[in-house]
């Protein structure tokens, strides 16, 4: 969960974790990194709020039970450069929005009968799809 009040904001950044392999970050070795975001706007700033995309001049400014969803990752699992975002300063009222990252790796409570190779061609197939 994500609130902010007057002023509040988060400055530009990734989610994209690019650790290497050899990290010692259990999430990161368990599910693996960060493919996508879904932001769920659960109430908006009276004035202020957005959230940016710098590198693509883009400042979105939704309603409340809207979702944003964008890639961190390319087709390639590198880091996409455009996912580059923050959140506005807060000028008046109150932001709360949820997270929720799609990571490259299974949930272990979440069985999939596929086998990585299978998931992995899949996937390419998806990104293909966007390009």
């Amino acid at each position: 969960m994500l609130s902010y009040d007057r002023f509040g904001h988060y400055a530009p950044h990734y989610d994209f974790l690019n650790f290497s392999t050899d990290s010692d970050n259990w999430w990161y070795k368990t599910y693996g990194d960060r493919l996508a975001t879904a932001l769920f706007i659960i109430k908006t700033a009276e004035k202020g709020g957005g959230t940016v995309f710098p590198k693509m001049k883009v400042v979105i400014s939704p309603e409340p039970g809207d979702m944003i969803l964008w890639f961190n990752a390319n087709i390639k699992f590198e880091q996409e450069d455009l996912s580059f975002h923050g959140a506005c300063p807060i000028l008046a009222g109150r932001k709360i929005a949820m997270s929720l990252w799609i990571r490259c790796r299974q949930h272990k409570d979440l069985k999939c009968q596929m086998n990585d190779e299978i998931l992995s061609h899949e996937l390419n197939d998806i990104f293909r799809n966007f390009n």
